[in-house]
């Protein structure tokens, strides 16, 4: 399960100045072609899925598709887990790698949790070719960390080699306040232990410590043992950091710098799945491997670089450029598993609806695992939708939701797609950022990129409140159809009180709950070992297993240490 960071529905070659159900026109969308041979023609060995939706950011996202459950189910969003949150996933939620084990798989998380492998310490040697140094920046676990419980081996990987925060520098793997945020669990099994920090890879790019992770794995797994690997790459997430030789030169691609260098990461990215796919095949296991690629969210565009164009918004909002994510499949080739039922045809789209709630339950009927014992699931099962085809499993998918109060997120159905901007008053930069409503969006294009005429539409105006968009016919959201028939029909109808119900009964997410309740009492160590983490012991207050009744008992702690964290605004301001 390949899951890239921050990339843009329009940063892949095979998504290009190409008709599509996002453009319909077949506009041009760069003057500057990305090459990712690689991953083109892996999606073009499986189904491509074109109505992929995620979450507008990172945490939200990737929670998703560990407990197939919505933020407003499971808590997490509509934003990030911050580095001094007390809190993550609830204890009393069920992982995707914790019900792969249950089918008997050897289980790995590699990057923005990433999988480990043999016990063999990586050297330098090993891991900085002479002949070019891929790029791509680390990955993290983005789903808690005040607490060791809440980390990958703990939830049912049998190793991790990564990173636990949000971002970091692709060579010295520090993170703000310079704490280094590398681990590695140094064999392929290590459960209900924190990897140590890695301390001997400093200047070495995080794509060969990646590689060389998948090489070890496959060079130690255990014969006759199923295998789900979790890579989780940081690219193309900032800072946009290619080595040199990585970036084209402005007769080849004749784009601002910024731009180039980040077509160099999005280049190294390409080449780093392809040394994946060869050790795969070297270790004999390819043909019996299901791939799944996906982004987290849309790119973030400011600086010009990522790409969603001809999408509207971006990386953080719930127009189409940050939650329509890049997806494909590409199943088995193994004769013996394709007549099982674990292939996938080569060259295939896919339109009906699909969410990354979606990939626990779709997984389950690859692995084997049940069902049972998890909470109810918002994801559906959406296997013979990827290998036959047929009627759309789905009808709706909830994109952002905030409990109570006034509406504010965002719903897509069949054919309509609903976004509530009571929250924002309809202008951009008031409100909630989280929730991604913010009005007067624009298409942004590429730094430097002048697109045809009739690519670029007006950024549309909020309605009482909201927006109506038939998005088949509109997935640039130009026409807002709030006041006109579209408004009353049955699909229409049904999501606002599909969202209503959402808003109604959801829980409120921990974030919020954190900070009106609590501060972050906890926080990332002292300068004295320069390590994030390990936690047991320096948390204080961290929520493991009683995440929401803890929060709100910290009330007091709140008051008492927010003056001295400089963490949240003042209580007026709450």
């Amino acid at each position: 399960m390949l899951v890239i960071d921050d990339l843009g529905w329009n940063d892949l070659g095979y998504q290009q100045n190409r008709k599509s159900s996002v453009n319909l026109g077949g506009w041009r969308t760069t003057d500057v072609e990305t090459p990712t041979p690689i991953i083109d023609r892996l999606a073009s060995e499986g189904v491509k899925l074109e109505n992929h939706y995620v979450q507008p950011l990172c945490s939200p996202t990737r929670a998703t598709i560990m407990t197939g459950r919505y933020p407003v189910h499971n808590g997490i969003g509509p934003s990030v887990i911050q580095e001094h949150f007390p809190y993550g996933v609830p204890a009393d939620e069920v992982f995707l790698s914790e019900k792969f084990k249950s089918a008997g798989y050897d289980t790995h998380a590699i990057g923005k949790v990433r999988a480990t492998s043999c016990p063999v310490r990586v050297t330098r040697a090993l891991l900085r070719p002479t002949h070019v140094r891929i790029p791509t920046r680390p990955v993290q676990w983005h789903l808690g960390f005040c607490d060791e419980r809440y980390t990958p081996t703990f939830r049912g990987f049998d190793s991790f080699t990564g990173f636990l925060s949000g971002g970091m520098d692709y060579w010295t793997h520090q993170m703000h306040h310079d704490l280094l945020d590398l681990r590695s669990s140094e064999t392929t099994r290590m459960p209900q232990r924190l990897p140590p920090p890695k301390t001997d890879a400093h200047g070495i790019y995080s794509t060969h410590i990646w590689r060389a992770e998948v090489g070890r794995i496959l060079a130690n797994r255990r014969p006759g043992k199923p295998l789900f690997v979790y890579l989780a790459t940081q690219s193309v997430h900032s800072p946009v950091q290619p080595p040199e030789s990585a970036v084209p030169s402005h007769d080849s691609h004749p784009a601002p710098r910024e731009r180039r260098k980040y077509v160099g990461v999005v280049k190294m990215l390409d080449a780093f799945v392809g040394h994946v796919e060869t050790m795969y095949i070297k270790a004999g296991i390819w043909d019996q491997t299901v791939l799944v690629c996906m982004s987290d969210n849309g790119a973030h565009v400011h600086g010009g670089v990522g790409n969603n164009f001809p999408l509207r918004g971006h990386k953080g909002h719930v127009w189409e450029g940050g939650v329509r994510g890049v997806a494909f499949v590409r199943g088995v080739r193994d004769e013996t598993l394709a007549a099982a039922g674990f292939a996938v045809e080569s060259g295939g789209l896919r339109t009906q609806l699909m969410h990354s709630t979606d990939w626990l339950p779709t997984l389950s009927s690859v692995a084997g695992f049940s069902l049972e014992g998890t909470k109810a699931l918002d994801g559906v099962d959406q296997w013979t939708v990827l290998t036959h085809g047929g009627p759309a499993k789905r009808e709706s998918v909830l994109l952002n939701c905030a409990k109570g109060g006034v509406r504010d997120g965002a719903i897509r159905g069949s054919q309509y797609k609903l976004i509530f901007a009571g929250g924002v008053g309809g202008k951009e930069g008031e409100g909630h950022y989280s929730i991604g409503t913010h009005a007067s969006l624009k298409q942004l294009p590429p730094l430097g990129f002048e697109p045809d005429a009739g690519t670029v539409c007006e950024p549309p105006q909020p309605v009482d409140g909201f927006f109506l968009f038939d998005i088949l016919n509109d997935p640039r959201e130009c026409s807002n159809l709030a006041t006109g028939q579209a408004n009353q029909t049955d699909e229409v109808r049904m999501l606002i009180e599909l969202f209503d119900k959402y808003r109604a009964t959801g829980l409120e997410p921990l974030d919020q709950l954190m900070q009106k309740k609590a501060a972050g009492v906890w926080y990332p160590p002292e300068k004295d070992d320069q390590v994030l983490g390990p936690y047991v012991g320096r948390c204080t207050s961290c929520a493991w297993g009683a995440e929401r009744s803890s929060l709100h008992e910290l009330y007091d702690a709140w008051t008492e240490t927010r003056a001295k964290l400089a963490l949240l605004p003042s209580e007026q301001d709450s």
